[in-house]
């Protein structure tokens, strides 16, 4: 039976004799086939190779992605509502206005990926490496990030109202203007944070780390 790649509106981008949709999906993309704005919403696409592709806008929500291959891919757009994003990686790639609200990356690589003004409400985050993550502006409300470590990661104005942060590694970050109104900093580490204008309203800063090295 053939498997019919189609677009978020029902247009048919690629038809594939492959076995399964990862295998499908990697023979597109090998063939130079767009699948910009593909509906690849609920599949099984563990371990797959999407590295440098272009899926701005494509529909991921609640699909299968643990262990995948993103690096340098443009998922702009894209929606990854409830998607398993697990031990993926995905440095460098592309996340502009992309909707991760209640994504699963958790020990992902999200190592220098750009999340500008992102959607990641409720998105576990346990132990993702975000060194050099870009976010200003994201939406982190409500987020595991629990020993994450987002050193000189830029989280500039960006809305982490009530997220779990205990433990996690604050080194250069950028937090100017950021809300953490009622977050958990318990451990954190906050070496040469950038703290101007940074609301802790009801945040939990308890045994949080090098407080006094931030610059204020």
């Amino acid at each position: 039976m053939a498997i019919i790649i189609k677009s978020t509106d029902g247009r048919e981008l690629y038809t594939s004799k492959a076995s399964d949709w990862r295998a499908a999906v990697e023979e597109a993309l090998l063939k130079s086939i767009s699948l910009k704005d593909a509906d690849l919403a609920g599949l099984d696409l563990v371990d797959i190779q999407l590295s440098g592709a272009d899926l701005s806008y494509v529909d991921l929500s609640g699909t299968n992605l643990a262990g995948a291959a993103l690096i340098k891919t443009n998922l702009s757009n894209a929606k990854l509502i409830g998607a398993n994003l697990r031990v993926a990686i995905l440095s460098q790639a592309q996340l502009y206005q992309a909707d991760l609200r209640g994504a699963d990356l958790t020990t992902a690589d999200l190592s220098r990926a750009e999340f500008k003004n992102a959607d990641l409400y409720g998105a576990h985050l346990l132990s993702a490496i975000l060194v050099g993550a870009l976010l200003p502006g994201a939406n982190l409300a409500e987020t595991d990030l629990r020993r994450a470590d987002l050193t000189v990661a830029d989280l500039s104005a960006a809305d982490l109202t009530n997220a779990r942060l205990e433990n996690a590694i604050l080194r250069s970050t950028n937090l100017l203007g950021a809300n953490l109104s009622g977050s958990h900093l318990a451990g954190a580490d906050f070496t040469g944070t950038f703290l101007g204008r940074t609301n802790f309203a009801h945040a939990n800063l308890t045994s949080a780390k090098n407080v006094d090295q931030a610059y204020k």
